[in-house]
């Protein structure tokens, strides 16, 4: 999706605090600002409202950076030695917008999921973080936004989730395996957690769904810049259509559809909005 499918156009400094983004002014970089588009947008690359790049966006890159687009991003300020973005890769992390301001504060504050160490869970695909476990969904009247945080992070300190599942085996993690022969798992088809595995893919920018989660796993209490972790830009778009039950979507059941994630007896489509979708009053 692009501007052509969504209300990306009209979002505001102030729709950001209306969603419970409570920065201020000076902590954005407004010269860096962006409207992510496909290539096949009429206007592509005429201006900055306008970005598009078809794949990746350099060759050299260890971790791929597609064109997010469908997004529009807040910059941010950011203040890092030269070295840091020749070594680094953007990346993305769903969430609540609530939470935000304290991570901009403090730092990401690790996890502990289904993983031996507690991690900060990061991904590639823009896409994949924008699905609603992570990046929430905030209805106001008849629109439907979500944020996602843009970030840079070290090459060298993450790691993909399968690389971590199989490090962590060997510290006692244990899962049910839900088919022996083709390696899925009740939280991940051993690389991402939301159940897809090859049945259909994720994001088109990517050959497969092999690569959708990585990890920065640490026992620190909060990542922070100093450690490695950058938040570069807010990421958000808005919808005239609740996001939950449009066919590009459809990836976004099968975590729904597990009956360990899921046991209300709703359907998925339901019980995502249930416990993913929140409306806000203005």
């Amino acid at each position: 999706m692009d501007t052509q499918a969504t209300l990306n156009d009209d979002i505001e400094f102030e729709d950001l605090n209306k969603l419970g983004v409570k920065l201020t002014t000076d902590q954005y970089d407004r010269s860096q600002n962006r409207t992510y588009v496909r290539m096949e947008h009429p206007e592509a690359n005429r201006t900055m409202h306008r970005t598009a790049w078809r794949g990746c966006l350099s060759q050299t890159a260890e971790i791929p950076y597609h064109c997010p687009s469908g997004w529009c991003r807040f910059a941010l300020k950011t203040r890092m030695p030269a070295d840091f973005w020749a070594s680094s890769s953007n990346m993305y992390h769903g969430l609540d917008p609530r939470h935000i301001q304290p991570i901009i504060e403090k730092g990401f504050r690790p996890t502990q999921c289904q993983h031996a160490r507690p991690a900060v869970y990061l991904t590639p695909s823009v896409r994949y973080a924008a699905h609603p476990r992570y990046a929430r969904i905030l209805q106001i009247g008849r629109l439907y936004y979500q944020v996602v945080l843009q970030v840079r992070v070290l090459n060298h300190v993450v790691k993909s989730w399968k690389e971590a599942a199989v490090a962590g085996a060997s510290q006692n993690l244990v899962w049910t395996s839900l088919d022996p022969i083709q390696g899925s798992t009740s939280i991940g088809s051993g690389s991402e957690t939301m159940g897809v595995g090859e049945s259909e893919k994720i994001d088109d920018n990517f050959p497969d769904n092999q690569n959708m989660e990585f990890l920065y796993e640490t026992d620190e209490p909060y990542v922070t810049p100093k450690l490695g972790l950058v938040v570069t830009g807010v990421l958000i778009r808005c919808l005239a259509q609740d996001p939950i039950g449009m066919p590009e979507n459809s990836w976004w059941l099968y975590w729904a559809r597990d009956p360990d994630v899921n046991d209300s007896g709703s359907s998925p489509e339901d019980w995502l909005r249930s416990n993913f979708l929140k409306r806000l009053a203005f």
